[in-house]
């Protein structure tokens, strides 16, 4: 039986502390929950400014495919969070 991983560089496979590592932010798992407000409150709370988004889904499909666009209160229940389009 593997012990679980603890929060080291192996943990994050090598990556954090590199250039392209960044604290700030995320992938959410399914890259769901994005017209969730209390999520962007919660990941918020703890530093991350910035998720990403799946531009498969209508409402998170921006103008400009690859381009950061921000949540609205209509679209995902939180107004203002950078999101950047997978």
């Amino acid at each position: 039986m593997n012990p679980a991983p603890t929060c080291t560089s192996q943990a994050f496979l090598g990556l954090e502390g590199r250039p392209s590592w960044s604290n700030f932010t995320i992938v959410t798992p399914q890259i769901s929950g994005l017209a969730n407000g209390d999520m962007f409150k919660g990941l918020s709370s703890v530093g991350i400014s910035v998720v990403t988004g799946d531009n498969s889904w209508a409402y998170l499909r921006p103008d400009k495919p690859h381009s950061l666009f921000y949540t609205t209160m209509a679209a995902s229940n939180y107004e203002g969070y950078p999101v950047l389009p997978r």
